[in-house]
């Protein structure tokens, strides 16, 4: 089994995956004996011992494992859900979807309580399900995201969520790599973003 605890923990955000059309994010708010209680806004529908998937994701790759629903309420406009601590802990450093260093202009709108900012920029590479850019501060995981990215005459949004930032050097100078997963991407975006990924391999970029 993988060691999971430095990645189940406060603050830590999650996706929790019922069947392959019904994903929810969320962040962990507690995580106390075998239970872990997890806020999101989204508006699912559960019943107690409903199993699940819970997934993050990490520079590392991805660890996921299996759980099961064993309460949930509203609370202050949020609903909170809390599952059985994961088992089968499991690994992958393969990536789900071919990534290329492709150029792509974007607009990344930041929604911070009732602030709201717009960071104008360039992607470093971008998969199927993610993007990830050179900015001169790292960005934070408790903002609230949407992405609109150019590729050649077509328009992409999506909203979508931080996985890791980290210091890098970029044009001589210190930056912040911000990767970032794309949670609302439509099937036939992914499969646009993948064929042009899978395009600019095969001409051996």
């Amino acid at each position: 089994m993988v060691d999971f605890f430095i990645f189940i923990k406060e603050q830590q955000r999650v996706e929790l995956i019922f069947d392959k059309d019904r994903r929810i994010y969320g962040i962990i708010s507690s995580v106390f004996g075998d239970k872990v209680t997890i806020i999101t806004e989204q508006k699912p529908i559960l019943h107690k011992n409903q199993p699940l998937e819970i997934n993050t994701y990490s520079e590392n790759g991805v660890y996921c494992g299996g759980s099961k629903v064993l309460d949930y309420k509203w609370e202050y406009k949020k609903r909170i859900i809390t599952i059985e601590y994961p088992n089968e802990i499991k690994h992958s450093q393969r990536r789900e979807y071919l990534r290329a260093n492709i150029k792509a202009k974007f607009e990344l709108t930041t929604f911070d309580e009732e602030k709201q900012t717009v960071i104008n920029g360039e992607t470093r590479d971008i998969c199927g399900k993610g993007i990830s850019f050179y900015y001169e501060r790292p960005l934070s995981q408790f903002s609230k995201y949407n992405v609109k990215i150019k590729l050649k005459n077509k328009e992409i949004f999506s909203t979508c969520q931080l996985v890791y930032t980290k210091v890098a050097i970029a044009d001589m100078k210190p930056m912040f790599v911000n990767a970032f997963v794309l949670t609302g991407i439509t099937l036939d975006d992914t499969k646009f973003i993948s064929d042009l990924c899978m395009e600019y391999h095969l001409k051996g970029k």
